[in-house]
């Protein structure tokens, strides 16, 4: 049989046994072998790649503990007739222990039911790990990564992805998806949605309603979900040709309910509080309705409100809330969808994909809804 021309090198990134199991891998996979078919020997790699008889080796034991290979004593190596089920990891880490009480199904109870859905349809197995905050991402990572037990991983993160732990898995070349963040200096494989799109749709709707003091509540700014969203709010606020004033836009340095709550109490301590706000993460939208409740401020005759509702909150709050909602269900499939094409194809692809998000009238923001209206962006 022919040889791949892929090359291994010790020069390379990669140790020489996990760049022997990717040049087999990619034969296997692009179809030069097939169910069945005897590998070459490990006397023909030790010659073809000139390596050693331990790296050979366990470059082969690596890739028949992953079933792609099985072995039959004095015939061979050969191709499995079957592969095992591929496995997808889902990290969700950074939420602290009262928030993902309280709020873990909210956070990924719909992003969990469109992962296993798409993985469903390529006969895949999930598995779903939460990860308390404070505690390092880069050592599971490497246990992730090194055991093999896994094929690809979704992270999914409260706060912000860092670089290293992108280049560590660039770097061993493993598949990875991350959830609704971005990295704003560098392309990687992730699943976003338009954020200041969502920030200018929602601001532009309460100034349609006659709004012309807009308060913002935010998450930390080093999230690029709300810096995005602040953009977002500025520009309609310029459009519209209204003045931006610092005082009415508050961030809080992280966005549970608490923050919610202690940034609207805030926002409306001042000699000229708002008459509408735009609260920009679910969890905070919570907070925000409880410190307007203790102010005595109805909702929305006293205040409009319109929230970021990504993990279905807004029905559940008295008024509902007026929302721009990203469907996590569909996050969930894109994600998935996009770790498997990876795993397939065997290559980094660093590709955004883009879920978009819409506008969801309720009572909280003034409007006057009819029952044909409701759920749909005004005209």
């Amino acid at each position: 049989m022919a040889f791949s021309n892929d090359k291994v090198t010790p020069h390379g990134n990669l140790p020489l046994y996990e760049q022997t199991m990717l040049v087999l891998q990619s034969l296997i996979k692009a179809g030069g072998l097939s169910a069945g078919d005897r590998l070459p020997s490990e006397r023909e790699l030790r010659e073809k790649y000139n390596l050693s008889s331990t790296t050979v080796r366990r470059a082969l034991l690596e890739l028949e503990k992953a079933g792609l290979i099985y072995r039959h004593h004095g015939l061979g190596t050969f191709i499995a007739s079957r592969k095992r089920s591929p496995r997808l990891a889902l990290l969700v880490t950074g939420y602290d222990a009262e928030s993902w009480r309280q709020h873990g199904s909210m956070i990924v109870g719909q992003l969990v039911g469109g992962v296993c859905e798409a993985s469903w349809e390529h006969d895949a197995i999930v598995s779903v790990m939460h990860i308390s905050a404070g505690l390092p991402l880069k050592p599971l990572l490497s246990a992730i990564v090194n055991d093999r037990h896994f094929d690809g991983v979704l992270l999914r993160l409260a706060g912000e992805v860092k670089h290293d732990d992108v280049e560590f898995l660039e770097t061993k070349q493993f598949p990875y998806v991350v959830v609704r963040r971005y990295l704003p200096d560098r392309e990687i494989n992730c699943v976003i949605s338009d954020w200041e799109k969502d920030g200018f749709e929602a601001t532009d709707h309460l100034i349609r309603l006659n709004h012309r003091r807009i308060g913002l509540v935010l998450g930390p700014r080093d999230l690029g979900m709300f810096r995005d969203r602040e953009q977002g709010y500025i520009r309609a606020l310029k459009t519209a040709g209204l003045p931006i004033d610092p005082d009415v836009i508050l961030s809080a340095s992280n966005f549970t309910e608490q923050d919610g709550y202690t940034q609207t109490k805030a926002l409306f301590a001042g000699a000229s509080p708002p008459k509408a706000i735009l609260v920009a993460e679910s969890l905070m939208c919570i907070g925000a309705y409880a410190a307007l409740r203790e102010l005595g401020l109805r909702i929305p005759e006293d205040v409009a409100v319109v929230g970021s509702d990504d993990g279905s909150v807004g029905d559940t709050l008295n008024p509902p809330l007026t929302a721009i909602t990203t469907p996590l269900y569909d996050v969930g499939v894109e994600a998935a969808k996009l770790l498997l094409e990876t795993m397939e194809t065997g290559r980094i692809s660093r590709r955004a994909v883009l879920v978009e998000s819409r506008l969801i009238l309720r009572e909280s923001c003034g409007a006057r809804l009819n029952q044909s209206t409701r759920g749909t962006a005004p005209a």
